[in-house]
């Protein structure tokens, strides 16, 4: 539900979509249906906004170390 991505933010995530793609990112604000996911591109960071309704499967990755702050930006 919207609420879990909202508590969820800023943890990293492996999304499986309904299509079968799998997506690794940091989930980033959630409102209106959708979360923003931030995925690395190349060497870059990217954005990607993702319907709720487009995603599957959801898992929060343990992470030991804090992230990168372009991560958080």
């Amino acid at each position: 539900t919207e609420k879990h991505f909202r508590r969820a933010r800023g943890r990293k995530v492996q999304l499986g979509l309904a299509d079968g793609t799998q997506l690794s990112g940091r989930i980033g604000e959630t409102r209106d249906g959708s979360t923003a996911l931030v995925v690395r591109q190349g060497r870059n960071w990217a954005v990607r906004e993702i319907s709720l309704t487009d995603i599957a499967t959801a898992v929060v990755q343990v992470e030991f170390s804090p992230p990168a702050q372009a991560e958080l930006e």
